[in-house]
Parts: C-alpha cells; structure tokens; sequence
C-alpha cells in the first residue's frame, strides 16, 4: 500500500466501534511514513513475507482479553481488500467473515485491465505480469479460492478505473459457485470509491446485518 494508517477521526470505525466491534488497523509492510526501506519491504517476492502481517494481526487481535477468538473479521478497501482477500484464503482459521472492497482477486487480469499510474505502480511492488506470470499466480486469491469458508461480504463500484468492477465478480460469482456465504452491493454511480451518502448508508447497514448474522453482533442500525 502506498498509504498508512494514522489517528485519525473515520466514520467507518466511529460506526463499527458503535455496533460493538474493537477495530485494528495495522501497519503492514509497505506502508508509507516509516521510510523508504519498510515502504519496499513487500516489492517483489517480499510479498509473501508482507502477507504474514496480516495473520500475525488476526492472532494479535484473537489472543486479547477483549476479543472472542471465534469472531475476528478481516476487513478492508483496496490493497485492503486484496488483503481480506489473501486472509481469507490463506490462514482460512483465523477469521468468522471478511469484508472486501474493491480488492484485486486475480493479479493477472487486474494488470490487463488496469493502466495508468496504478499500473506503473503495480510493476515496481509486484513484479512484471509476464516475466513474472508464476509469481503473480500464486499471489491471486482466485487461484485459493477453495480455501475460503469465512462469509465474504463484497463490494465494487461500477465504474471503477482503478480495480475494474470484474474483479469482484471473479471472486463471487467463485464463492457462489462453491456454495460459500456472500453478499455483493455495487453502487453504479461509483468508482474506486464508496463516497456517496445513499451508498455509505446502503453499505454500513447492509454490511452491519451481515456482520450481525456471520460474526454474532447484534447490528443497532437498520436500512434506510
């Protein structure tokens, strides 16, 4: 991720923490604000080492004495949906349901189909598609996909330019395949986004009933 955590006020967590859920929200390698060396600390095959701080987070978070070890969800937007995406399939134990939105579900053809700046990007923190074809396959949740037994809650904006909206439909109409819980919103008048108000409102209320049925917090708002 080119970004990073920071405090910070954030309706997502202010709504979250009110249903009752504690959130983390880790720095994992490749984050920005702690130089240049921990920023690239995930290029390449590094990657694979990056995704361990992503389980080191879940088991952190299940070992506390405020959480219930069966009730960890892996929640995020973007590389944090990607990484939801990697949780889910590769330490399938730790989590009871995961929230993805617009996360990369097939490395491959998300570099077919993305351009720009964010390709550019995605060449020097991933690798070249060609070149680097087998890597690339194995960094794909899609590829796991069977592995995946956690609820996924899944969201896409239509007009996405960044992670084009068929990566989400990759990935759930995998699921729905396998018989594996999901629930897709996509919001036709966003892109790489979820800034609309109607839209926020759909997703917080859509996603805390989800939530309260796959991770057992009793959801204290309703549809609008």
């Amino acid at each position: 991720p080119a970004g990073s955590s920071r405090i910070r006020w954030s309706a997502f967590t202010a709504f979250f923490v009110a249903q009752g859920y504690a959130w983390v929200e880790p720095n994992v390698r490749g984050s920005g604000g702690f130089g240049r060396a921990f920023e690239e600390a995930d290029n390449g095959p590094r990657r694979l080492e990056a995704f361990k701080d992503i389980e080191q987070t879940g088991r952190w978070a299940a070992s506390q004495p405020w959480a219930d070890p069966k009730r960890v969800v892996v929640f995020g937007g973007s590389y944090g949906g990607y990484t939801v995406l990697v949780g889910l399939t590769r330490m399938p134990e730790l989590w009871c349901a995961g929230v993805d939105l617009f996360g990369v579900a097939n490395m491959k053809t998300f570099m077919a189909t993305t351009s720009g700046l964010i390709r550019e990007i995605f060449l020097v923190e991933f690798g070249d598609p060609e070149k680097d074809a087998a890597f690339f396959e194995t960094i794909s949740p899609l590829r796991d996909v069977g592995k995946i037994t956690a609820p996924l809650f899944v969201y896409a904006g239509a007009n996405d330019p960044r992670v084009p909206r068929t990566e989400s439909d990759l990935i759930v109409h995998a699921l729905r395949e396998r018989k594996v819980p999901v629930e897709y919103m996509v919001a036709e008048n966003e892109g790489h986004s979820l800034s609309r108000k109607d839209n926020v409102v759909q997703f917080l209320a859509r996603s805390a009933r989800f939530l309260e049925q796959h991770a057992g917090v009793q959801a204290k708002t309703a549809a609008r």
